[in-house]
């Protein structure tokens, strides 16, 4: 199993069970590479390239990927909580579609002001997540559990947020034309109007 050194490329490596929590790796291009069962905790990843890679099943959290690109790169059944998505460096266009996020626990993550147009969040838990200003207009937050979610001045211009609950919004403050959301969701939604419901 290679072991990951700083300055190097790896193109089409598979990374088993690595327990390298609080690394620090600078200047690594992965491509194609595909990791499986590992301790990223707390890793530093630091003007690092990661490209059509995939995780499944790490823990990454609290890593911070500081000018670090990141494109078509998936994660799986990770961990991924307290990560500040605004570090990496995202390309000028279409940096949501650019990353896919199944079943991950992301609680506490940070997207503030991001563009993540197109991003894929599918049964994830949301936990907290700061979402103040965000673009994610067209994006597919289904399934997820969003309690405590921050929505404000976000952008979910047709996005999908389908089957996903404990969503607090005021939709006086948010972009909402378009979205999708779960029926029992969008009513719960009317309360921020100051209404009352009655059967």
């Amino acid at each position: 199993m290679p072991k990951i050194k700083n300055n190097k490329e790896y193109v089409e490596k598979q990374f088993g069970q690595l327990a390298v929590a609080y690394g620090c790796y600078r200047n690594v291009e992965f491509e194609a590479c595909t990791f499986t069962e590992c301790d990223f905790s707390e890793c530093d990843f630091d003007h690092c390239r990661f490209i059509d890679c995939h995780f499944e099943r790490c823990n990454l959290s609290l890593a911070a990927f500081s000018h670090t690109r990141l494109n078509n790169v998936v994660f799986a059944d990770c961990k991924l909580v307290g990560v500040d998505w605004t570090r990496p460096k995202w390309t000028l266009f279409d940096s949501g579609s650019q990353i896919t996020f199944n079943t991950c626990v992301l609680n506490d993550s940070s997207f503030f002001e991001l563009d993540m147009d197109g991003a894929t969040f599918t049964d994830c838990r949301m936990h907290h997540v700061d979402l103040t200003g965000c673009s994610l207009s067209e994006a597919k937050l289904t399934g997820c559990d969003l309690s405590g979610a921050i929505f404000s001045q976000t952008n979910l211009e047709g996005c999908d947020l389908s089957h996903s609950e404990n969503i607090t919004i005021d939709v006086k403050n948010n972009r909402l034309e378009g979205s999708t959301f779960s029926r029992f969701e969008a009513v719960n939604m009317l309360t921020s109007l100051g209404i009352n419901l009655v059967d």
